[in-house]
């Protein structure tokens, strides 16, 4: 029979006779071991002989043969004659002589067909042969696989461990998980563990990370003590791959670890590049970082990067840098290098290459524009969006929404090419993508309406948090096309309460709220499940941030549990210091709009935060000590404004508010005079970010708005608001919107209608323009093109040109005021008066109905309006 020596593979021995006259095979030693066989008879002696002769024939008429036809018609032609041992043999030639060329023939069907009836017979030598040659052939030919596991358990002592790797290979390539045939390698593996050599111990551990059977964890257990205590004989490679199998199933060794690390780090100038990212993914898989190994595979490999002769290969490259991402490593001058290398050619780099490039960048917050720019356009217009996978797409919107990098036309085209793939996508897929695309404000109509329709069989799959990330990215784009959908998810989310976390439901709370979609039953659920004296998730184990959005949206939604904020109540006391300004403001809203609290309770918040509101820096470690914007201080002082004069530390508060804000913006406004002067567009652009221009309340407003010359005069007409409300007319809000009608007047954004009435007067003419409208500030349900704005600041004033008689003198529209508050949805409804103020003026000159003397003082006009609030 064909033997294993001493890591080597004999000749088919010859026979001889014996001095008995029986059959005598040489004895042949396998890793210390004896084999031999005798008391055969004569008639088996010439049997193997005539086998011998006939296979020496055929194999010398076999590799005569010229080309693929040739072979393949001499193998057909004789392959019923094949034992076990020459199938497999002429199997494994073949595959080695064509490759995968003869796969699709129907006479390669016939030689498989033959080893697997012939398997019975087969040495393991043999069954290795067989399925080495079908992974060469990437054919799954079950016959050859169940006669190989029936046999394998018979021959598998008398294997040598090349053997046993080789078929550990073959069942990996395969990907079949016989269970008995994999139990019967891991125990003859541990059995022979100290026969084998580093590869063959590193080729069963890479396999076995892709299989699964019973024994899984021992193995792994005992092979990796054994590479422990190896080490030292096991070449960088080897290593590296024991260390990437064990990372892929999870196992974190610590003293592995530390062993791989080491010897890279020692050795890293005479690692391979294949080596070194093996071993670099697998920390990036186990989580273990050290920061010397990765300071110096960086600079490895911003020297190779660096090197054109000797390019790393595009899965290196992005292997790599998505291990980074995952342990949170940065070098700036090393990620440059990649995104560089990859903008030379991203068709290099396969899709999901591509994609963990992308995403490690996205995770370390490494935005690099010109990157994404660049690719941005190859997945678009190179039409490499097209083969994007499920996870690849998603992958890609995900790292956009973590960079912030909103690009309409690649997230259109991401959108497009998910939804043929949809039914395809995974729970977390769904999720994720929608989240993704709602934490960059884009709403793809058509993806959600597709979302809408096949997320609802699915939901039993879904994880809580899936749910709560759907949810969340459903109310960051408003999507209310379909509210019964919006409530079923957040019903099966609240039938399975027990598996939440405080996240998973602080988020759906929120989302229901942006998207103004009532659901009474799920706020109800929610408070029962939270303030249960045997809830598993009591407030208490809610962060700050979660308590806030909780209240917040119960409070938006008009949802009002006494349980609920009494516990709200003790929490926000005990651990006030730990909220940051924003989410502290939040609760007091709420509270203070539900009428539920007391001064004592409004003043205790409002005395512990005055300090921190008054630092000029952050002092101290805890959440409140943080840089205070406009908002944070002008939020809770409208909140309180009723109480304010309970609440001593109301002052306190108010006064550091007017200092640092409304006074600074007052002075800007008088400053500009905007008929006489001509600020520096660059220097009015610095202190519009600078000072939050856009963060000062409407109790605020009258302030500002006289502050820059407007004036409002004491008319009211709350019957036309009534009818504009509430009115039978098909334009009534209440009849365009039904039970979705909700008026909004939080601090930031006023969503009410006003009916403003203006007077315009020339002072050296009796030229007057005046009119009366109502005026509706965009509804918090509009389509995406509210979010933009109105009109750009990068000016604080726009030429109108080609008007009739201008002379060279024409108007100027001023810009200030229509970009006050940044875009269109968030603005008050003054300013958006404003606004139409300008544009009814505007139409007036264009058609020669009244003239705009561009030479005239700011003293010699006057402009008022008159502002009915609707409540």
């Amino acid at each position: 029979m064909y033997r294993y020596v001493a890591g080597k593979q004999t000749f088919y021995p010859e026979p001889r006779d014996s001095e008995d006259g029986f059959w005598v095979d040489s004895p042949q030693t396998d890793h210390g071991r004896s084999t031999t066989f005798n008391n055969r008879s004569k008639d088996s002696v010439a049997q193997r002989l005539c086998q011998a002769i006939g296979l020496q024939s055929f194999i010398e008429r076999f590799d005569a043969c010229a080309g693929l036809e040739a072979t393949l018609r001499l193998v057909a032609r004789e392959v019923h004659t094949f034992f076990a041992f020459q199938a497999c043999k002429v199997l494994q030639r073949l595959a080695k002589k064509f490759g995968a060329a003869p796969s699709k023939d129907q006479r390669l069907q016939l030689l498989l067909d033959r080893c697997a009836s012939t398997m019975c017979a087969a040495d393991g030598i043999s069954l290795g042969r067989a399925l080495w040659s079908l992974g060469r052939f990437r054919l799954r030919h079950n016959g050859v696989l169940q006669a190989t596991a029936q046999r394998l358990p018979e021959v598998i002592s008398d294997c040598g461990p090349i053997t046993i790797a080789t078929v550990w290979h073959a069942f990996e390539v395969l990907q079949f998980e016989d269970p008995h045939s994999l139990e019967a390698l891991a125990q003859e593996m541990l059995r022979r563990l100290w026969d084998c050599d580093p590869p063959e111990v590193s080729i069963v551990l890479h396999a076995a990370a892709q299989l699964d059977f019973a024994s899984r964890k021992e193995l792994f257990e005992k092979l990796l003590e054994y590479v422990r205590q190896q080490e030292g004989s096991f070449s960088l490679r080897h290593l590296a791959v024991c260390f990437h199998a064990a990372a892929k199933v999870g196992l974190r060794n610590e003293a592995l670890c530390q062993i791989v690390v080491t010897r890279f780090r020692e050795h890293i100038t005479d690692a391979d590049a294949l080596a070194l990212t093996s071993a670099v993914y697998a920390c990036g898989l186990v989580a273990y970082f050290q920061q010397d190994f990765f300071e110096s595979v960086a600079r490895w490999l911003l020297s190779h990067l660096s090197r054109h002769h000797n390019r790393i290969e595009s899965q290196q490259i992005s292997n790599m840098v998505y291990s980074f991402g995952k342990l949170g490593f940065k070098s700036e001058q090393t990620l440059l290098a990649c995104a560089q290398n990859a903008m030379q050619d991203f068709w290099r780099f396969k899709p999901q290459e591509l994609d963990n490039l992308t995403y490690g960048m996205a995770l370390l917050k490494w935005r690099h524009d010109p990157y994404l720019n660049a690719l941005a356009v190859h997945l678009v217009e190179g039409g490499r969006v097209s083969q994007l996978d499920c996870q690849s797409l998603v992958s890609m919107a995900y790292s956009s929404a973590l960079l912030g990098f909103a690009n309409p036309v690649m997230l259109r085209a991401l959108g497009d090419h998910a939804i043929p793939k949809l039914p395809r996508f995974k729970a977390e897929e769904f999720s994720i993508m929608v989240y993704s695309l709602g934490v960059l404000n884009f709403r793809h109509h058509d993806l959600l309406s597709t979302v809408v329709h096949l997320v609802p069989p699915a939901l039993p799959k879904f994880t809580t948090q899936n749910m709560s990330n759907l949810l969340h990215g459903l109310g960051l784009v408003t999507f209310d096309r379909d509210d019964d959908f919006v409530r079923a998810v957040a019903d099966h989310l609240a039938s399975r309460f027990h598996e939440a976390t405080a996240q998973d439901i602080a988020n759906p709370v929120t989302a229901l709220m942006r998207m103004c979609i009532p659901h009474d039953r799920f706020f109800q659920q929610t408070a029962a499940f939270i303030t249960s004296p045997s809830s598993p998730l009591p407030l208490k184990d809610f962060t700050p941030q979660e308590i806030a959005n909780t209240i917040y949206g119960f409070d938006a939604l008009q949802v009002f549990d006494e349980t609920l904020f009494a516990q709200a109540q003790r929490e926000t006391l005990k651990r006030v210091e730990d909220f940051i300004p924003q989410e502290a403001a939040n609760v007091l809203w709420a509270f203070a709009k539900q009428g539920f609290g007391n001064a004592d309770f409004f003043e205790e918040i409002l005395r512990r935060m005055a300090p921190f509101a008054e630092a000029h820096r952050p002092v101290g470690q805890q959440r409140m000590a943080v840089e205070w914007g406009a908002e944070d201080l002008e939020k809770p002082l409208a909140a309180l404004r009723p109480w304010r004069h309970q609440l001593p530390s109301y002052e306190r508060i108010e006064s550091v508010f007017r200092m640092r804000f409304l006074s600074k913006i007052k002075q800007f406004l008088m400053s500009l005079s905007p008929s006489t002067n001509i600020p520096s567009p660059t220097q009015y652009q610095k202190d519009f970010a600078a000072w939050d221009l856009y963060q000062v309340g409407p109790d605020y407003t009258q302030e500002l708005l006289e502050s820059a010359g407007v004036l409002r005069f004491p008319w009211r007409d709350e019957e036309a608001l009534l009818q504009h409300y509430v009115g039978t007319d098909a334009e009534s809000l209440l009849s365009r919107y039904g039970e979705k009608l909700l008026i909004s007047v939080l601090p930031a954004a006023r969503w009410v209608s006003s009916w403003l009435r203006f007077r315009l007067v020339l002072a050296t003419e009796e030229l007057v323009l005046e009119d009366a409208l109502l005026v509706e500030p965009a509804h918090p349900k509009e389509d995406d093109e509210a979010n933009q704005r109105r009109f750009k600041a990068e000016v604080w004033r726009e030429q109108i040109v080609d008007l009739p008689g201008g002379n060279g003198h024409a108007p100027f529209r001023p810009v200030l005021l229509s970009t006050f508050l940044g875009n269109w949805r968030h603005r008050h409804t003054e300013l958006v008066a404003l606004d139409l103020v300008v544009d009814r003026v505007l139409r007036a000159l264009q058609r020669g109905l009244w003239r705009w003397a561009s030479g005239s003082s700011e003293s010699e006009r006057s402009m008022g309006y008159t502002n009915n609030m609707g409540m």
